[in-house]
C-alpha cells in the first residue's frame, strides 16, 4: 500500500511539473472527516478546520480539528504537509502530501486492569482532490483520504514482553469531505491591444 502511495505522489509531481499553476494559491476549508479507528480507542466522527498554500507545484497542507467522544477523550488533530498539488485554477485539481502529525489524546483510557495511553499518528501521508462545482473560481468541494498509524499501549512499569502482549497498533485511515474557499481568486491577466495604443 506504501508503495502505491509513493508512486501517485511522483505522479502528481510529475504533471505538476508540466503544469506549473498561479504562483500564492491560499485555500481554507472546513471538513468533517470519518476515521478507521479501531475498538480500543473507539470514535470515528470529527471535523477540521484546513489551510492549503500552493507556490506553482508545490503546497503545504495544514490541518487542525477534532474528534469527540473517544476512551481517551477528545482527540486534538494536528497535521502539517507538504507536497504537490496539480493547477488549482482548473476545475479539478489533485494533490500528494506527507509530512508529520496526528491526534493526541487528553486523558488515559483503563482497560483489562492496565491504564492505556494512545499516540495516533506521527507520519501522515494525504491524497485529495478539489473540484470547482460552479463557474465561480473560489469555491471548491474537497475530498481527502489520510494514512497514518496508531499506538495503545498500557502506562507505567511492567516488563516488555507483558507490555507489547497488551499493546494494540496498526495503520488508520481518514477519510474527508470538504467545503474550500479560494482567498485569493484566478490571476488576471492583461491582454496585449492590438493597436499598440494604451
Amino acid at each position: 500500500m506504501k508503495k502505491q502511495f509513493v508512486v501517485i505522489f511522483f505522479l502528481i509531481s510529475a504533471v505538476s511539473f508540466l503544469k506549473s499553476q498561479t504562483k500564492n494559491q491560499h485555500i481554507i476549508g472546513l471538513n468533517v472527516d470519518y476515521s478507521t479507528m479501531p475498538t480500543i480507542i473507539n470514535a470515528h466522527l470529527g471535523t477540521n478546520f484546513t489551510y492549503l498554500y500552493a507556490y506553482k507545484y508545490f503546497c503545504i497542507r495544514a490541518e487542525f480539528g477534532v474528534l469527540p467522544g473517544s476512551n481517551f477523550g477528545t482527540l486534538i488533530k494536528t497535521c502539517l504537509n507538504f507536497g504537490a498539488t496539480t493547477n488549482l485554477n482548473n476545475p479539478i485539481s489533485f494533490h500528494a502530501v506527507t509530512g508529520i502529525g496526528g491526534l493526541t489524546a487528553t486523558q488515559t483510557f483503563q482497560y483489562n486492569n492496565f491504564v492505556y495511553d494512545a499516540e495516533i499518528g506521527n507520519v501522515t501521508i494525504d491524497l485529495g482532490v478539489l473540484v470547482r462545482p460552479l463557474k465561480n473560481d473560489r469555491f471548491f468541494l474537497g475530498l481527502d483520504m489520510m494514512l497514518t498509524g496508531y499506538d495503545v499501549y498500557p502506562k507505567g512499569y511492567m516488563t516488555e514482553p507483558i507490555r507489547e502482549k497488551n499493546s494494540f497498533r496498526g495503520k488508520v485511515f481518514f477519510f474527508n469531505l470538504s467545503v474550500n474557499y479560494k482567498i485569493n481568486g484566478r490571476k488576471k491577466t492583461d491582454k496585449k491591444d492590438p493597436t499598440g495604443s494604451l
